[in-house]
């Protein structure tokens, strides 16, 4: 089992939730709260579902707004040599195996054409 850390973390994340050691050796009985009329203990930031419309914001939102976009420009100016690097580099491989100067798949074994030249030594 390669990822033992992740049972033990587990373990340990489920034993540090659960209620400490009881008084005087003996377990004391869990007794429930009273409920509250739901309605009434949910405040307006509360999770839980409701029979109400759904909120939605008055107009499309942008991806990004203006401020966050002129926090992340350095580094996007920064990083603009690199993408050019990856458009070059990605052309360049592709036009090789295109042409098949790299291989992409099993060949077939070459026969060798001889030349229209040949010299022979003596």
């Amino acid at each position: 089992m390669r990822s033992w850390w992740v049972v033990v973390l587990m373990v340990f994340a489920a034993g540090a939730g659960a209620d400490p050691a009881p008084v005087g050796g003996m377990l004391q009985p869990v007794t429930p709260q009273p409920s509250k009329d739901r309605a009434a203990s949910t405040g307006s930031d509360s999770l839980v579902p409701t029979a109400d419309a759904p909120w939605n914001p008055p107009r499309a939102m942008a991806s990004r707004r203006l401020w966050e976009r002129a926090v992340l420009l350095p580094g996007r100016v920064a990083s603009l040599p690199l993408s050019g690097l990856g458009y070059v580099t990605r052309r360049s491989l592709l036009y090789l195996e295109d042409s098949g100067r790299i291989p992409i798949g099993p060949q077939a074994p070459r026969v060798k054409v001889p030349g229209l030249v040949a010299f022979q030594l003596p």
